[in-house]
C-alpha cells in the first residue's frame, strides 16, 4: 500500500468525532518533496492550552535539533519509517491507536495544520505516526519504571513463570496432571493399567510421585538422585540404607554449617567431603549446591514471616543503620533492631541487608526506611530513635524521624577528634585554623566519614608498595621523603604556664604529622625486610608480636602502634644502632638512617601516646556488647574534663590537649543532635550506675528530672505494654496479707451491714507520679552498685512508669558497633573467592546468623 493508503486506514479506524477533524486535510493541495521543506522547522507548539499534546510528549518529546535531522532524510527513509510505524500500529489494538490520535486532537494544533501553508501533506502524516511512536514508548518506560521504583531491593519471589525445575524436570502440576486424587494424601496412577497403583503423598512435595513414574520410565519426572537409587535397587548394591529422618537431621546439619560457620555451598559437594561423610555415615550423599541454596533461601523467608508476625507486638525499639561497600563495589544498607525482652535482656536482630539499585542518595534511604517500617508493621510502636554515622547521604535519610529521632555514632565522633585534634593522617588546614570544624557545616567535607564502605577491602598504605620489593631503591621519591628534617623544634625549657597560641598548636600539628608518618615508615621496613624482621623475632620471640602498622579506617589503630613502638624502645634503638645486617641493601640501610628517632621525637610520641589513651579506652568500653546512652553520658564528661585539665606533666602535653579539647567541643558538644544529648541525661539518670555520676552536674539532673517527671504525668498506666510487662508478678502480692482474722472478721461484718464495696488491693491502685518518682530515688541509694538490668528486672513493679521509660531511653545504642561486627562477617562471607555471590544469600546468611534471638522476643507476642 501507498503512503497516502496506509494514512487514510488509520484515520478511517479513528472515532468519529477524531475523523472530522482530519477530514479537511484530505482537501490540502499536494506539494511536491523540496530541499528547502525538508530543512524548514516546524512552529513551536508550546501552548499552553494544549495539554494533551505536552502531556503526551512530556520531557521525552524529541527536540527542534532532532525534527532538523529527521527532515534531512530522505523521502524513501521517511516511507519506509512511516510504513513500519503504520503497520506496528495496526497491529496493535484500535483503543491504542485511538489513543495516540487522540493526544493531538486540539483545536488550536487544527487550526495551525489548515493555515501553515509550509507544511506539506507527507509531514503531517509522518508527525502523526511519530505521535503514535513517542506515545508507546513513554508507555514502555513508565512501565519500566513502575517495576522497579524502589531504589534498593526487596524480598520478593521471583515472577518469572517456570517452564521445568531448577534441576530440568518436569514441574509439580505436570507430576499432579498423571494422577487421580483418592483421598487426603493418596493419589492413583493413571499409567498404570493393569493393576491399581495407589501412591501416597503427604505434605506439598511430589517425591514418591516421581519415583513411582521411573516404572513407566519417564525419566524427565524423577529427580536425579531417584534415578541413582533406583539403580542401586536393580543392581542389589546398595547395602546401606539411610533412614529418611536420620538423612534431614543430617542435611539441616550441613545447612548449619553454612549458615553459623560461613562454608561455601560447594564444599560438601567436593569428592573427599562426600568420601568423609559416607565414611562417617554410610549411605549418605549430601545436597548439591542448588538445593542448599533454595533451603537457605526458604529458611530466611521463613524467618522474615515469623519476625513480621512478632515485631508488631514488643515494646519500645531501637535501629541502627549503615551502608557497607563489598568486594564487588556494591553499595548495601543494613538494618538492625534492638530491644528488650520481657526480662530486661539486651537483644539485637539484623532486620535488612539489602542492595542498593541506584545512588545512596538521602531520598533513597528514606524510602528505605519507610519500606522497612511498613513492611515489618512497626507503625503503632515505640520507636526510641536510630543511630547512624556521620555521613551526609545516611545522616540526612535518618533525621527524617521514619524510625524516631537520629542519633550519632559516638565511636565515630570520638574517631573524628582523634583524626583532627591530632593530624595523624592529613595536615591541618592553616586557612581554617586552629579548629576548622567551627567555621563549617556539618554537612561539609570535613566529616570524612566513609570508613565503613571500605571494611570489606583495605587498601594497602603507599608507604608499604615501595618496601615489598627488598630490592627496591629507596632514595627518598616516597611520600615521606624530606620531611623528618624539616620539623619545628619547640624549645625544651619553656615554662608550662606561657599562653599557648594558635601558631604553636598548628605547628606542633604539623610535626605531630611528620613524626606518625616517620613512624609508619619504620614499622613498614621492620614488617617486611627480611633481615630486619628476623632480628626481631629472635629478640622478642615469634610469638610475642611485632610492630604493629595502622590503618586509617581502623579506630585506634594508630594508638596502638604508637604503644607497642614505645613498648619496644629499646629493640627500635637497637635496630637503629646495629650495622651489620645481613641481607639489607645500601638504599635501605640510607633509608633506615635517615628516620632514626630523636629523643625528642621519642618525648613528643610519649605525650601524643599519654592524650591518646583515654580515647582508646572510652572507644573500647563503647565498642562493648551493648553500650547504652548512660554508658555514652559517662564516657564523654570524663572525656571533657581530661582534655580540659589545666595541669600537664609536660609542654607537649598541653598543647595536644588544647587541640583535642577544641575538636571535643564540636564534635562531642554541637555536632550531636539535640535529641542525643537529652537522653543521655535521662538514660543515666535511670541507670544505678551512673545515677551519682550525673547528680555532680546539678543543670544535667535537673533536666533530666524534669523531662521525666512530664513524660510520666502524660503515661497510661492501663495501657497494653503495661498489663503485659507486669502481669506476671501481680500473683504475689495477692498473697501478702498480715491482718489478723479477728481485724478481719469485723471488718467484713461491719461491710457486710453498710453494704459498702471492698477496696481494690493496693497492688492494682495507680501510684502518683511523685511517690513513683519518690520511690526510685530511695531504690536508687540502697541499690547504686547494682547493674542496670538486674536492678529494673527486680523493680519493675514497683516503677511502673519508670519502667516503660528505662526501656525507651536506654535501648539505643550508642554506636552502630553492631552493624561494624556485620560488615566484617559479610566481608569474610562475600570474599575475592566468592564475589559473585548472590545478594540474597548474603543476605540470608547474615540475617539467619541471628535467627535464635528472636526467641528472646517472643514471649512479648504471646502475651499479647
Amino acid at each position: 500500500p501507498t503512503d497516502c493508503d496506509v494514512f487514510s486506514y488509520l484515520v478511517h479506524s479513528m472515532p468519529a468525532e477524531n475523523r472530522d477533524v482530519y477530514s479537511g486535510s484530505n482537501h490540502l493541495p499536494p506539494r511536491p518533496q523540496t530541499r528547502s521543506n525538508s530543512l524548514r522547522t516546524r512552529p513551536s507548539r508550546s501552548s499552553t492550552d494544549n495539554h494533551i499534546l505536552h502531556r503526551t510528549l512530556a520531557s521525552r518529546s524529541p527536540s527542534s535539533s532532532s525534527i532538523i535531522r529527521r527532515r534531512r532524510e530522505s523521502s524513501i527513509q521517511q516511507n519506509d519509517r512511516l510504513k513500519k510505524s503504520a503497520y506496528s500500529s495496526i497491529i496493535n489494538t484500535n483503543s491504542r491507536s485511538s489513543s495516540g490520535l487522540t493526544s493531538i486532537n486540539n483545536s488550536r494544533y487544527v487550526d495551525s495544520l489548515h493555515n501553515n501553508e509550509d507544511d506539506d501533506e507527507c509531514d503531517m502524516r509522518s508527525d502523526t505516526v511519530s505521535v503514535i511512536e513517542l506515545n508507546n514508548q513513554n508507555r514502555l518506560v513508565n512501565e519500566n519504571i513502575n517495576s522497579n521504583k524502589l531504589p534498593f531491593e526487596i524480598d520478593e519471589h521471583t515472577t518469572q513463570k517456570k517452564t521445568t525445575t531448577a534441576s530440568g524436570k518436569k514441574l509439580s502440576t505436570e507430576v499432579y496432571q498423571l494422577f487421580e486424587k483418592q483421598s487426603e494424601g493418596m493419589h492413583k496412577c493413571t499409567l498404570c493399567i493393569n493393576e491399581l497403583k495407589v501412591i501416597k503423598q503427604t505434605g506439598r512435595g511430589t517425591a514418591n510421585l516421581r519415583s513411582h513414574l521411573l516404572v513407566h520410565k519417564l525419566t524427565d519426572y524423577a529427580f536425579k538422585s531417584q534415578e541413582e537409587q533406583r539403580v542401586l535397587k536393580i543392581n542389589k548394591t546398595s547395602s546401606n540404607h539411610l533412614a529418611v529422618p536420620r538423612k534431614r537431621e543430617i542435611d539441616e546439619a550441613v545447612l548449619n554449617c553454612i549458615v553459623e560457620g560461613g562454608l561455601p555451598f560447594n564444599l560438601f559437594n567436593h569428592d573427599a567431603i562426600i568420601k568423609l561423610l559416607d565414611l562417617l555415615e554410610p549411605g549418605y550423599k549430601p545436597p548439591d549446591r542448588g538445593t542448599l541454596s533454595l533451603r537457605l533461601h526458604n529458611q530466611y523467608h521463613h524467618h522474615i514471616l515469623d519476625l513480621k508476625s512478632v515485631l508488631p507486638h514488643i515494646g519500645p525499639i531501637a535501629f541502627t543503620s549503615d551502608l557497607w561497600k563489598d568486594v564487588s563495589r556494591q553499595h548495601i544498607i543494613s538494618l538492625s533492631l534492638h530491644t528488650f525482652s520481657m526480662e530486661f535482656d539486651f537483644v539485637s536482630l539484623p532486620l535488612s541487608f539489602h542492595q542498593f539499585n541506584e545512588q545512596k542518595l538521602a531520598v533513597n534511604i528514606r524510602s528505605f526506611f519507610e519500606y522497612e517500617k511498613e513492611r515489618f508493621g512497626l507503625g503503632t510502636r515505640i520507636l526510641s530513635g536510630i543511630t547512624t554515622d556521620n555521613g551526609p547521604d545516611i545522616k540526612s535519610g535518618a533525621s527524617s524521624s521514619v524510625l524516631g529521632p537520629r542519633y550519632a555514632c559516638l565511636a565515630h565522633c570520638l574517631n573524628l577528634v582523634v583524626h583532627h585534634g591530632t593530624c595523624v593522617w592529613d595536615l591541618p588546614n592553616p586557612k581554617r585554623f586552629p579548629f576548622d570544624s567551627m567555621y563549617e557545616e556539618v554537612t561539609t567535607s570535613l566529616v570524612d566519614d566513609e570508613d565503613d564502605e571500605m571494611t570489606s577491602e583495605i587498601p594497602p598504605d603507599s608507604s608499604i608498595a615501595f618496601m615489598v620489593n627488598e630490592e627496591c631503591s629507596l632514595d627518598g621519591n616516597a611520600r615521606y621523603s624530606g620531611d623528618y628534617s624539616a620539623f619545628h623544634m619547640v624549645e625544651e625549657n619553656v615554662s608550662s604556664e606561657k599562653p599557648i597560641t594558635n601558631e604553636d598548636i598548628y605547628n606542633l600539628l604539623i610535626r605531630i604529622h611528620r613524626l606518625v608518618q616517620k613512624v609508619r615508615t619504620f614499622v613498614s621496613i621492620a614488617r617486611l625486610v627480611g633481615s630486619i624482621q628476623r632480628y626481631v623475632y629472635e629478640r622478642i620471640g615469634p610469638n610475642k608480636g611485632g610492630f604493629i602498622l595502622d590503618v586509617k579506617v581502623r579506630w585506634n589503630s594508630t594508638f596502638k602502634m604508637i604503644d607497642r613502638l614505645l613498648n619496644l624502645r629499646s629493640l627500635v634503638d637497637e635496630i637503629f644502632a646495629k650495622r651489620d645486617f645481613n641481607g639489607l641493601t645500601s638504599a635501605q640501610e640510607t633509608k633506615l638512617r635517615s628516620i632514626m628517632f630523636t629523643y625528642d621525637d621519642w618525648e613528643l610520641l610519649t605525650a601524643l601516646h599519654d592524650c591518646l589513651s583515654p580515647f582508646d579506652k572510652a572507644t573500647t568500653i563503647l565498642s562493648g556488647d551493648y553500650p547504652t546512652q548512660s554508658m555514652s553520658y559517662f564516657v564523654l564528661q570524663t572525656l571533657k574534663e581530661n582534655v580540659q585539665q589545666k595541669f600537664n606533666p609536660t609542654y607537649y602535653h598541653t598543647i595536644i590537649n588544647k587541640s583535642l579539647n577544641f575538636q571535643s567541643e564540636y564534635y562531642l558538644e554541637d555536632f550531636l543532635p539535640g535529641a542525643q544529648k537529652l537522653a543521655m541525661k535521662v538514660a543515666a539518670f535511670l541507670d544505678p550506675l551512673f545515677h551519682g555520676d550525673l547528680i555532680l552536674y546539678k543543670e544535667d539532673y535537673e533536666a533530666a528530672k524534669q523531662l521525666l517527671t512530664q513524660n510520666m504525668q502524660q503515661m497510661d498506666l492501663t495501657s497494653p505494654d503495661t498489663s503485659t510487662i507486669f502481669s506476671s508478678s501481680t500473683s504475689q502480692a495477692l498473697s501478702s496479707t498480715t491482718n489478723s482474722d479477728r481485724m478481719m472478721s469485723f471488718k467484713s461484718s461491719l461491710m457486710n451491714v453498710t453494704r459498702k464495696k471492698a477496696s481494690p488491693p493496693l497492688s492494682f491502685q495507680p501510684v502518683s507520679v511523685d511517690l513513683e518518682m519518690a520511690i526510685f530515688l530511695n531504690l536508687i541509694r540502697d541499690n547504686e552498685s547494682m547493674d542496670f538490668q538486674m536492678f529494673w528486672k527486680n523493680n519493675a513493679r514497683a516503677l511502673p512508669r519508670l519502667n516503660q521509660l528505662a526501656r525507651r531511653y536506654n535501648i539505643i545504642p550508642a554506636t552502630s558497633v553492631y552493624l561494624e561486627q556485620q560488615f566484617s562477617v559479610a566481608g569474610a562471607i562475600k570474599n575475592i573467592r566468592r564475589a559473585s555471590m548472590s545478594s540474597l544469600s548474603l543476605r540470608s546468611l547474615i540475617i539467619l546468623k541471628k535467627k535464635d534471638k528472636i526467641e528472646k522476643i517472643r514471649l512479648f507476642a504471646h502475651k499479647q
